[in-house]
């Protein structure tokens, strides 16, 4: 893979680019946490359904596969953990991820994932 994904915490303490070719940083945030109700899919034909959050991070892991073919591109997520994290944790540590690497790329995307449900 020419990008390292990294954990944000692990960024927080100690960000370091690739390489100096890695000019663009991109930070997924998945959205609504574990415990978040968000909205979830209608039915499939077997009765399950998928809630937000599960589909959130699909999309997020997606993003992330598609831009492993750029070798210029960093790749952070919002979270990988296990647990709910609030709006507030999580903007709080995108702010805190940008005033550490601001001057260390030439551009810093954040793409936040939210799925709303059709009535």
């Amino acid at each position: 893979m020419p990008g390292q994904v990294y954990i944000l915490i692990r960024l927080l303490s100690n960000h370091r680019k690739l390489s100096d070719a890695m000019t663009c940083l991109v930070i997924l945030d998945p959205g609504h946490g574990l415990n978040t109700a968000g909205k979830r899919t209608p039915p499939f034909n077997d009765g399950t359904f998928m809630r937000e959050n599960e589909f959130n991070r699909n999309v997020v892991r997606k993003i992330d596969y598609l831009l492993e073919e750029y070798e210029n591109i960093d790749v952070v997520f919002t979270t990988t953990e296990k647990r709910d994290i609030s709006l507030e944790e999580r903007v709080s540590r995108i702010n805190l991820l940008y005033d550490k690497v601001k001057n260390l790329y030439d551009k810093i995307v954040l793409v936040s994932v939210h799925a709303n449900a059709l009535t």
